[in-house]
């Protein structure tokens, strides 16, 4: 099975491999197979596997990855990419709580910063 490694736009590194199911309960659409795309922060699938992806160049690679939707939990499983970048591309799928989350950690990262730039060396 060949595994391609490529960035994005953002310089985000992703995995891109063909997979096919090897059980019958799979969406009809993934039926004859997929192209998992995965990053450090999101999975993808596109389907079906186009032809000769495993020769494409980068800049395809990124093509099909815009075409790929974004694999999520919970309900409604699967959904259409945002089109954005970087961290807003993440936030913009986010929930409200993984947000409010994301702020709280942001707010401790200021105060150990403070606290680190105040404390006298020695």
């Amino acid at each position: 099975m060949p595994i391609r490694e490529f960035a994005d736009a953002s310089g985000v590194r992703w995995q891109v491999w063909a997979t096919t199911p090897t059980r019958g309960n799979v969406r009809p659409q993934f039926a004859q197979g997929w192209l998992a795309f995965e990053s450090l922060d999101e999975r993808r699938r596109l389907a079906p596997v186009p032809e000769e992806w495993t020769d494409a160049d980068d800049g395809a690679l990124r093509a099909l990855l815009a075409r790929a939707m974004v694999i999520t939990r919970g309900p409604g499983a699967l959904s259409w990419p945002v089109r954005a970048s970087g961290t807003e591309h993440a936030l913009a799928r986010a929930t409200p709580k993984l947000e409010a989350t994301v702020e709280k950690v942001r707010e401790v990262i200021r105060a150990v910063e403070e606290t680190l730039r105040r404390k006298p060396s020695g």
